[in-house]
């Protein structure tokens, strides 16, 4: 009976050992890479910083993002993914330092729990008397269910640096059905944020503003609103802004970012 024990509690551990350890760092595996192949250490938009990264905990991942993007951060890559591990934030940073980035945003949450069993077999030795034949031993085996519960977490790890060079400093996006309807017109791109110490933080754009024009250039959706920017850097333009129903021209110079 004391054997069993022991070799039962042996299980126990070695079954724990596997649930904590029997997964590869998820932060690598699960990675998608946003650069596209720009090798962003060598890229003079880029502020490479030689400190260790930082990282931000947060229980609101869309409000951490717009904080970030709004002090001027980029997104390099992100691992999103669940498991049954309590993965620790020295394993995201450790990742931050191999990929370049300089700041970790970092969200983790409880998913559920759930409770299964796995089968142990273990030896099992009866041993009889006849007093003909004298003691004899039989030799077998019995299962033994163990209880397990594995709680899960979903994580979203979101990898930033810092650009320094920006045209506007202006994150937009393309009109959605009810802008559409607001402006009558399917044209234009509406401003989802604005980037602080730029020319378009300091020229008071907003968030919400509907952007018609760029001097006499239409403005169809957001691929071409930066294909126009693009043709006018280091020169000043006019902007056409519709804000409140009401439309406003801004003048503001497009910075060079190369």
């Amino acid at each position: 009976m004391l054997k069993k024990l022991s070799m039962l509690k042996i299980a126990l551990c070695l079954t724990c050992i596997f649930v904590l350890t029997g997964c590869a760092n998820p932060h690598n595996t699960f990675y998608k890479d946003f650069t596209e192949g720009v090798n962003i250490r060598n890229d003079a938009r880029f502020e490479i910083s030689n400190s260790k990264p930082t990282i931000i905990l947060t229980d609101n991942v869309e409000a951490g993002i717009r904080k970030l993007k709004e002090d001027g951060y980029i997104a390099i890559g992100e691992s999103s993914y669940w498991a049954a591990r309590d993965f620790s934030e020295k394993d995201a940073l450790e990742y931050a330092s191999q990929n370049g980035a300089s700041v970790v945003l970092y969200y983790k949450k409880y998913k559920n729990s759930e409770s299964t069993t796995t089968p142990l077999v273990l030896p099992n030795a009866q041993t009889s008397y006849n007093p003909i034949i004298g003691t004899t031993t039989t030799y077998g085996t019995q299962v033994t269910n163990i209880p397990i519960t594995h709680h899960y977490y979903d994580y979203s790890i979101s990898y930033w640096i810092k650009q320094i060079k920006f045209r506007l400093g202006l994150e937009v996006n393309d009109l959605l059905d009810p802008d559409k309807k607001l402006i009558g017109s399917n044209k234009g791109v509406k401003v989802s944020v604005v980037i602080k110490n730029t020319p378009a933080y300091d020229n008071e754009f907003l968030p919400g503003d509907i952007l018609k024009k760029v001097n006499t250039d239409t403005i169809s959706d957001s691929k071409s609103f930066y294909e126009i920017l693009g043709k006018y850097e280091g020169k000043l333009v006019e902007i056409s802004v519709i804000r409140d129903g009401k439309e406003i021209i801004k003048s503001v110079k497009v910075n060079k970012t190369s």
